[in-house]
């Protein structure tokens, strides 16, 4: 079975050689790797071409396409029946990893989408590993909860079926709720999913490698309305998303409504937000909220 391994690169040399290394060493080894550069120098082609590996296969974006549209580019390549999404920041954390990614799919023809328990790697070099088992069940038997919080985690964690629905890609409208979104499609279509109770990869976290991480606050609130009005979640979790919206107006420190795009809401909707973003000035009401989200979180 044929595994294609898209890594959308940008930069970070050393990451995407640590990548590319931790693959080679792979057991399983029925893959192809497709590398998408969005770098403006060619050093990531020189780190590629270092492995003199005919399974890798490199290309150079001829204008920078941005992120997520880079993932979507190498996504148009893959030519393998599984799909293995990689951060070039990230790596297989055991070199049998690949093998117990791809084995549930060979043992069940049916089986489309599994993700995979992780380490979070520090810049400090503190390990943790994060394991998903608790919430499987929750997820099954309602996929929307991944958009209030993000269950699965990065897409290096996942693996899906190729044939599953090509027409799945990621929304280049967004990029700190892009992977949700993601998610979202795919289960949204799929109710036979699996979760692999083992860190299959290493996912840097908290580092300037993340795009996530260098954008603005008032921009995560906006693509956070955006996903929640796509999924019509402002109306059907009326509650729920009222908390997430307070803990985003408050981490993120939106200042003014006027900061955020509203323009395809309704007014019962804009109403909503405003309510959301009055509370989250109130300390008290802010606090209490901040609770329930933890509480239910954990409730999940």
């Amino acid at each position: 079975m044929l595994v294609s391994i898209c890594i959308p690169a940008y930069e970070y040399p050393l990451l995407l050689n640590r990548c590319l290394a931790s693959i080679a060493s792979q057991t399983y080894d029925n893959y192809e790797v497709i590398i998408t550069d969005d770098s403006s120098h060619d050093e990531l082609r020189k780190v590629v071409s270092e492995f003199n590996n005919t399974r890798f296969f490199y290309y150079k974006n001829e204008k920078p396409l941005g992120s997520p549209a880079n993932w979507n580019k190498g996504l148009s390549f893959a030519k393998g029946d599984l799909i293995k999404i990689m951060h070039h920041d990230d790596w297989f954390t055991h070199n049998n990893s690949l093998q117990l990614f791809v084995q549930p799919f060979i043992d069940d023809k049916k089986l489309n989408f599994a993700f995979s328990a992780f380490v979070n790697t520090y810049q400090n070099n503190q390990k943790i590993i994060v394991l998903k088992n608790r919430i499987f069940t929750k997820i099954k038997k309602d996929n929307s909860l991944i958009l209030l919080y993000n269950f699965i985690g990065a897409p290096s964690t996942i693996i899906y079926r190729n044939a599953f629905d090509k027409n799945i890609l990621f929304d280049e409208k967004t990029k700190w709720f892009v992977d949700v979104l993601f998610y979202v499609k795919i289960l949204q279509h799929n109710t036979n999913f699996l979760y692999i109770d083992e860190p299959l990869v290493s996912i840097t976290s908290e580092s300037d490698t993340q795009v996530t991480n260098n954008l603005l606050g008032i921009t995560k609130v906006n693509e956070a309305i955006y996903t929640y009005n796509s999924f019509k979640l402002l109306e059907s979790k009326k509650t729920l998303i009222l908390i997430s919206l307070i803990e985003h107006f408050k981490r993120y420190k939106v200042k003014a409504i006027t900061e955020l795009d509203l323009s395809n809401l309704n007014n019962i909707e804009v109403e909503k937000i405003r309510s959301a973003f009055s509370l989250s000035k109130i300390p008290i009401h802010y606090k209490f909220y901040s609770i329930v989200r933890h509480i239910l979180i954990k409730l999940f």
